[in-house]
């Protein structure tokens, strides 16, 4: 990568970086705090963020929002769940990135359960219940596509899988510069510990 006249690369590996976090971690770590952490660790590539967009890597035909990255850090604590977002966000005008801005979510949010993150775009089509993309889900997997949109009826873990299979088939066939495999599943029962599951395709 050109950056200024001088040679510039940056290797960003997401499984390196996490597990060099999770080495630092104390034990039994709450998930806000977890949040913390990984919002502090980033400020680290903030840096190397700004240089993308002054070289130029950084175009809003590769971005449908001004989300640049995220991170979602997702647990139980207190014996309620909880999701917490962390944002690194474009400024077109100022042409630089910004953050982290973090969120919390909680059950109590009236977008839980049907939660999209920022700029994927396919998702929440699906989720409208009807519709190309919809029906097009629906014919992959019947059973979760359906009782995730009607919420009704809770998913299965294993049902919550295949939908999630689904979802990130169709947005990486619609919007291959965002998403795209091998994806990195996490899957966190009321009781037990967390699995994580590799999806090649």
């Amino acid at each position: 990568m050109q950056i200024a006249g001088q040679v510039h690369t940056f290797d960003y590996k997401f499984e390196s970086w996490i597990s060099s976090i999770e080495k630092k971690l104390p034990p039994n770590v709450h998930v806000s705090q977890l949040a913390e952490i990984v919002a502090n660790e980033s400020k680290s590539m903030l840096d190397e963020f700004n240089n993308l967009m002054k070289s130029g890597m950084v175009n809003k035909e590769d971005f449908p929002t001004n989300i640049f990255v995220n991170f979602f850090a997702v647990g139980y604590e207190n014996d309620f769940v909880r999701l917490y977002e962390i944002d690194y966000l474009i400024d077109w005008e100022a042409k630089k990135i910004t953050g982290p801005v973090s969120k919390l979510w909680t059950p109590g949010d009236a977008v839980w359960g049907k939660f999209v993150p920022p700029g994927i775009t396919t998702t929440g089509e699906v989720l409208k219940g009807s519709g190309k993309l919809y029906d097009e889900a629906e014919g992959l997997d019947p059973v979760g596509i359906h009782k995730l949109v009607e919420d009704r009826e809770p998913l299965t873990i294993l049902e919550a899988i295949d939908a999630v299979r689904v979802l990130m088939k169709i947005e990486a066939e619609y919007v291959p510069q965002a998403v795209g495999p091998p994806y990195v599943l996490v899957t966190i029962p009321p009781q037990g510990k967390a699995a994580v599951t590799v999806l090649a395709d």
